[in-house]
């Protein structure tokens, strides 16, 4: 699994934070949250941006709710992909209330930004291997 995460490989970055997490190794699990994020995965952008969001985090993300709100409003273009857009549905109000007006249009120029410096995103289906 770490071999994998190390060579790029999303999913298993996401497995490698889980087994962080079991062994309460937070700042491994941060590292490799936010790694995930930086592929555009669309499960490790989410989760990077919810926490990211959250004023107290348990899992001891600094709090910027800028980069979370930016992050999950770019998650929108998927427009029904997967469960996604009902969870992004339920966070961005949350994290939106933590926001001014000039924070928000401040969070969607960062929304560009971060699209146009990471690849579209992605939910890294399994191949088959036939």
């Amino acid at each position: 699994m770490k071999a994998s995460a190390e060579n790029g490989y999303p999913l298993a970055m996401m497995g490698l934070a889980a087994i962080m997490i079991e062994k309460n190794d937070l700042a491994s699990f941060r590292f490799w949250n936010e790694k995930a994020a930086d592929t555009s995965y669309v499960e490790g952008v989410f989760g990077y941006a919810s926490y990211i969001g959250e004023a107290n985090s348990k899992y001891g993300f600094a709090f910027d709710p800028i980069k979370s709100y930016a992050l999950l409003s770019d998650l929108l273009e998927l427009n029904g992909g997967g469960n996604v857009m009902r969870d992004v549905n339920d966070t961005l109000p949350d994290v939106e209330k933590h926001l001014s007006k000039e924070q928000i249009e401040k969070a969607k120029e960062l929304a560009k930004m971060w699209k146009a410096d990471h690849p579209p995103l992605s939910f890294f289906p399994d191949k088959l291997g036939y």
